[in-house]
């Protein structure tokens, strides 16, 4: 990081648009100093653009799951607690235990409060991760699920079924 900011301020004495990267890779720097990855450092999504070039590791969000005994299913948040907000707390050992339905998920349910098994959990929270959101269709023959990118418009998503229906939504040409 250091030698990259030394390499911009050079460049920057001939071509000054290259200072915002500057700023944003000082300030990426702090960040880096005390120990927090950029992705939880509360930067800009322009400040995020301007270090793209860098290919900084800590730019990607990551998801920590962090097994936990059956004993400590009353302490699940404090244990994934130092690991930040993205950490899932799983029992593996309690849902071994737990016979299978004909799918092959287990679902933990009643008095232990948990929801669903491991497995949907982390499918779900690694799906949330990555920008991706799902919708529905349904048929007389068959029910589909599409995925789309999180904050996509509506002609975009329709886009993901069929591409005639994203070019019929934006006008004629």
């Amino acid at each position: 990081m250091q030698g990259r900011i030394h390499r911009q301020g050079k460049a920057a004495r001939g071509d000054k648009s290259i200072l915002p990267e500057i700023a944003a890779l000082e300030r990426a720097q702090t960040f880096l100093d005390e120990g927090t990855p950029i992705y939880r450092a509360g930067m800009s999504a322009d400040e995020r653009d301007l270090l793209k070039a860098s290919f900084l590791l800590t730019t990607k969000p990551i998801l920590i799951v962090v097994n936990i005994g059956e004993d400590q299913l009353e302490e699940a948040a404090k244990l994934a607690g130092p690991f930040g907000e993205d950490a899932l707390a799983v029992s593996v050992q309690l849902e071994s235990r737990l016979p299978a339905r004909s799918g092959g998920t287990v679902r933990v349910t009643g008095g232990l409060g948990l929801g669903d098994g491991v497995v949907p959990r982390v499918a779900r929270a690694a799906y949330h991760l990555l920008g991706r959101r799902t919708f529905l269709t349904t048929g007389p023959d068959e029910s589909r699920a599409w995925t789309f990118r999180a904050g996509a418009k509506a002609p975009e998503c329709a886009g993901v079924i069929h591409s005639d229906l994203q070019r019929a939504s934006s006008g004629p040409r």
